[in-house]
Parts: C-alpha cells; structure tokens; sequence
C-alpha cells in the first residue's frame, strides 16, 4: 500500500513539475491576451456604441483655426432655437437634417436636406453625401449611446482670410424625436 501511495505521489509530483512549468507560459499568455484586450479597449475608449443609426440633436460646435492675427478658437452653445435642429441616420444609410435659425426673436426652419452617408467602424470616418453630390469626410471622435462628437478639417475662406485650415467639432446627443 505504501509503495502504491509513493506511486500517487510520484504522479502527482511530476504532474506538479509539469504544472509548475506551464505556468509561467500560461500565466504569460493570459496576461499578454488581457493587455491586448485593455489597449483595444483604450484605442475605442470613446465608442462605447459604434451604432450611428438613430436621431441626433446638435447642441454645440467648436471652430479652431490659425489665422495671421493669431490662434482662433471659437466655441457656440446653440441657441434653444438651434437646438430644434435634428440629424437623422438611417439602417440604410441614407439620412436626414433640419436646421434651425433665430430671426427677428422668432425660430424658423432654416434648412432641410436629404443625405446619403457611409460610416467605417474601424478607421472612425464619417462621409456625408449631399442631394447635390457633395461630400464631407470627417472623424467620429466619440460616439457613446448617447452622444456624438464629430470633426471636419478643411481649407475654407475664413474670418477675412483665404485658404485657412479650419477644424470644426460638432457635438449632439441622441434623441427620441
């Protein structure tokens, strides 16, 4: 009996001494597929919901530039008024947008246009197609359940000044109407 538990053991020693060797390679792999995980959760850290599909309501841009006076960095909240404005994706990506002005203390509908819109998951860019054909590419730089931050970067006429690079930010929060 004794010799039959000395064998037990021996089994279990060197199932240990393997155990004890794959450990540190099991440990390694774990840790390793755990920090690639976290780094790709880090890189997304601002999509939370990848899902554009749905009716958004802009609330606020923001405009930087570098003009020859100086840096130019421009917030605006938008007016109760503005904030009637709407942009819609549809599953089928084609979409919507109303916007909205104050004129002489009262809130008219400024525009409505039809789009057409293509968005990569993967590279965060958002390109918006026109009735007319025009396109605008930008960066989905979050997009949460509930809210949308979206960057154009272009040469424009601006403030005065020709071909001035000019980053617009957009902000919205998802709605229900």
């Amino acid at each position: 009996m004794k010799s039959q538990i000395q064998k037990l053991l021996g089994r279990k020693s060197r199932l240990s001494g393997t155990f004890v060797w794959l450990l540190p390679i099991l440990l390694l792999f774990v840790t390793v597929s755990l920090q690639s995980c976290r780094l790709d959760d880090d890189k997304n850290n601002n999509m939370e919901d990848p899902n554009l599909v749905g009716i958004w309501q802009p609330y606020r841009l923001n405009q930087k530039a570098t003009l020859t006076t100086g840096a130019y960095d421009q917030p605006t909240e938008f007016s109760t008024c503005q904030q009637k404005g709407r942009i819609t994706f549809s599953d089928n990506n084609t979409g919507s947008s109303k916007t909205y002005a104050d004129v002489n203390d009262a809130c008219f509908l400024q525009d409505e246009t039809n789009f057409t819109y293509t968005y990569d998951t993967n590279s965060n860019i958002l390109t918006i197609t026109n009735e007319d054909g025009t396109s605008q590419s930008g960066s989905v730089v979050k997009l949460t359940p509930s809210e949308l931050v979206y960057e154009l970067v272009g040469n424009y006429d601006f403030q005065g000044e020709t071909n001035v690079q000019v980053k617009t930010t957009f902000y919205a929060r998802r709605t229900k109407d």
